[in-house]
């Protein structure tokens, strides 16, 4: 990693991931009254779609989108996003899911996957557990009221970027002059 970030000194780390969102309702736990059952309005929807979010946890800056499906296509769309969004070099963390390939990234984005089945080495992924919780318990009856919802709560992420660095900043990213240091310590 350190030989990676030498060849790219002026690029900027960032995470990335996709959440998948509908109008089925998560129900939530809640408080009653003992021996009383809690009541809680559920809709069981069938619509889907997905949010693409890439985040640079030293600034606290978050590229966000919506996309239909999830596929190498919007994969695309999205390293596109992304680059014109930060306006510099990226590497750019993920997962290692299919579409997640240098292939689909343009020109000036560095792909490198995260290790296999560890979700809790992207900041991304507690950024959607902050995101989910803001819309659990919530009835949504299309996909229009969801979005419209992700929306409030993205500008609010977007408007204060120190609680996107709260949320996303881990002990293993070191910031040293704003620049990253990344340090994985895999045993």
């Amino acid at each position: 990693m350190p030989a990676l970030l030498a060849q790219h000194p002026e690029a900027t780390l960032v995470f990335e991931d996709e959440m998948r969102y509908g109008t089925r309702t998560e129900a939530k736990k809640r408080w009653t009254r003992s021996a009383r059952r809690p009541q809680c309005p559920i809709h069981l929807g069938y619509e889907w779609g997905y949010l693409y979010v890439a985040i640079a946890p030293h600034t606290g800056e978050l590229c966000a989108k919506y996309y239909s499906h999830f596929d190498n296509d919007c994969f695309k769309d999205f390293a596109q996003e992304m680059k014109r969004f930060f306006d510099s070099p990226l590497l750019c963390l993920a997962d290692s899911a299919t579409p997640h390939q240098q292939k689909n990234c343009p020109e000036q984005v560095t792909y490198i996957p995260l290790p296999t089945a560890t979700p809790e080495l992207n900041p991304v992924e507690r950024f959607f557990k902050d995101l989910r919780k803001h819309l659990k318990g919530r009835c949504f009856n299309n996909i229009q009221q969801i979005e419209h919802a992700i929306d409030f709560y993205l500008d609010m992420y977007q408007r204060n970027p120190q609680t996107v660095i709260s949320i996303t900043k881990f002990h293993w990213l070191l910031i040293c002059k704003f620049r990253f240091i990344l340090v994985l310590c895999l045993t």
